[in-house]
């Protein structure tokens, strides 16, 4: 038996925009949406379901309806889904028709569905055709969030990502300072790189230091851009040779730290797979800095008649 699929124009006042606040707001999508709208028309029907006559909740199609308004339309092509709203927002969820879902948004309406409709995670499970710990992987992401952090993904102030790795972390340390930050970043918003950069100060900061970073985010990417830009011009003036001591001191750095690594990675009783794997790693390696010292030997030796160091000799 085949299903009739009901499609019509629907004004946008009569829709009920219920599920809002569970869509990231990105101002420049929005933007390009109208221009499509504007050039080619409608491509897709939103989706609702039935309320109150003559209203229609919009399940899908947000960013439409955002920019249908730009355009100053007053109507939108609708797809009237069947069922209630419970069953048309799972149905979403569970089948992915070209949409991609930030994994926010997909936290977000998984919380519609256990608050809003008292399910447990197993039934939402099995409404999805997922299976549980996906449901509940995602329904942490939002219930670890201060809601300061939820505001400032709502508004695309900040990602996702960032908003799981760095925000969220930080709150659990101090959550006045998380909350703090994510004000600082809705007014000016920064960059993923920018969020991570700062929690990597933070943790390393006393409290004076973290204190000040708190109630001047924005001062303290300020210093951090002018020590950059400082660190550059040095590089700048010392030229290639600058550039050579620094790499070299940074490789300096990185042998140090493999030292330590050592005793750890290698060990009785060790797979010969996993040695053979590391040791040819340190071959590799160990090519490449021979490469270097023939090199080094082979310009040095140009450049100095008659003498008869190496670079071996070099403290």
């Amino acid at each position: 038996m085949s299903v009739q699929i009901a499609i019509k124009n629907i004004e946008i006042v009569h829709l009920r925009l219920t599920y809002a606040h569970t869509r990231i707001q990105v101002r420049r999508q929005v933007v390009k949406m109208a221009e499509s709208l504007s050039r080619y028309g409608q491509l897709l029907p939103i989706q609702v379901v039935c309320a109150e006559h003559p209203q229609y909740t919009l399940i899908d199609g947000y960013l439409r309806v955002a920019a249908a308004r730009i355009c100053g339309l007053d109507m939108l092509l609708a797809h009237i889904m069947p069922g209630s709203e419970k069953e048309a927002l799972a149905q979403l969820l569970a089948v992915n028709r070209g949409r991609q879902f930030d994994i926010f948004e997909q936290s977000a309406m998984l919380r519609e569905l256990q608050i809003r409709y008292q399910l447990s995670q197993t039934q939402i499970a099995t409404m999805l055709g997922k299976h549980i710990s996906w449901v509940s992987r995602r329904l942490a992401i939002i219930d670890t969030l201060p809601p300061a952090a939820v505001q400032a993904v709502r508004c695309s102030a900040v990602s996702s990502w960032a908003a799981c790795r760095v925000l969220t972390p930080l709150a659990r340390a101090n959550a006045k300072h998380a909350e703090a930050l994510c004000k600082a970043v809705i007014r000016h918003p920064v960059s993923t790189r920018q969020l991570a950069t700062f929690l990597k100060h933070y943790k390393k900061a006393n409290r004076k230091i973290r204190q000040q970073m708190i109630e001047a985010p924005a001062l303290f990417f300020k210093s951090l851009e002018a020590k950059r830009l400082t660190d550059d011009a040095k590089v700048f003036k010392e030229g290639a040779e600058g550039r050579w001591c620094h790499d070299m001191r940074i490789v300096g750095h990185i042998v140090n730290r493999l030292i330590r690594l050592t005793g750890d990675i290698f060990y009785e009783d060790q797979g010969e797979l996993d040695r053979r794997a590391l040791l040819t790693a340190f071959a590799d390696t160990h090519e490449c800095w021979q490469k270097l010292v023939t090199t080094i030997e082979r310009h040095t030796h140009a450049k100095r008649t008659g003498s008869s160091s190496s670079v071996s000799d070099a403290p």
